[in-house]
């Protein structure tokens, strides 16, 4: 019985492990609510991403967001980029390319995404669906103001 538990436990590591984000709260992991029942969601060192109804809209490394009324914006880096070129780190580097950035708008009234853009496609596509509210980006290094637990 002892030992069955055991592997019991060792296996449920396991899996959880091998997860790409692994929703267990954690030192540091926050929460930050956006208009249309959206959230920005911290759940470990390499993985924020964008939910509603605990399902993954923007998944990868959200580097920074923005909202308006009824938009997101997001600046990320893709989950496959850090795969392919930073193994074995625990933490997101603070220096890549700017090309690797992906950028996507998020439309909360219809639940339509956008991107991904590099900057000048985000801020042309902004322009054309008319999205002039949308904040300054609000980086998610650290525990951004407004964020909770």
């Amino acid at each position: 019985m002892k030992k069955s538990f055991v592997v019991f436990l060792l296996m449920l590591a396991l899996l959880l492990s091998l997860s790409s984000c692994i929703r267990i709260g954690g030192a540091g992991d926050w929460t930050f609510d956006l208009p249309g029942g959206y959230t920005v969601m911290r759940a470990n060192n390499l993985c924020i991403e964008v939910i509603k109804d605990r399902t993954t809209v923007i998944e990868g490394y959200i580097e920074a967001f923005c909202f308006g009324k009824t938009h997101v914006g997001v600046k990320r880096i893709p989950f496959d980029y850090l795969d392919q070129r930073h193994e074995d780190i625990d933490h997101v580097p603070t220096a890549y390319p700017d090309t690797e950035r992906e950028y996507y708008l998020l439309d909360t009234a219809s639940g339509t995404v956008y991107g991904p853009y590099t900057a000048e496609e985000f801020t042309a596509r902004c322009e054309e669906l008319t999205v002039t509210d949308l904040c300054d980006w609000i980086s998610t290094d650290g525990w951004p103001d407004g964020a909770h637990d």
